[in-house]
């Protein structure tokens, strides 16, 4: 993970803060934007994140409505890549279409660590490739 990446969502171009998380089993290191509260995961962090989540408590859980909206740009890619929104639920997941990381607006990321809502999600990333 390259930092410091700017918040796909906000207009104000935030740098994102890199957060680990470790725990007996498995250790993530995710990016969050202090504006929006929103997570930059990458793909292949998506285990993890769900073997961590009762340890996520810490990432911050204030729901945008407005900047759900907004596309956003991969923060990862260069050139910058529309992120494609997916629908899971009664969320809206972003998900970069080249290097497939995912970004999870104020809220979303914890109902998309249980057991349901990452069953959910799953099913939405295998059948948008």
């Amino acid at each position: 993970m390259t930092s410091p990446h700017i918040c796909p969502k906000c207009t104000d171009y935030r740098e994102l803060s890199s957060r680990t998380v470790s725990g007996d089993d498995a250790t993530l290191t995710f990016e969050v934007c202090g504006g929006c509260r929103g997570v930059w995961l990458g793909w292949d962090e998506l285990g993890a994140a769900k073997a961590l989540r009762d340890l996520l408590g810490l990432v911050p859980t204030a729901a945008s409505f407005e900047r759900d909206q907004l596309a956003g740009v991969c923060p990862d890619c260069d050139p910058a890549r529309e992120l494609a929104r997916l629908p899971v639920g009664a969320f809206a997941i972003d998900r970069c279409p080249e290097c497939e990381g995912l970004w999870f607006d104020g809220g979303e990321l914890g109902p998309m660590l249980t057991e349901q809502g990452f069953d959910a999600l799953m099913h939405t990333l295998r059948t948008n490739p």
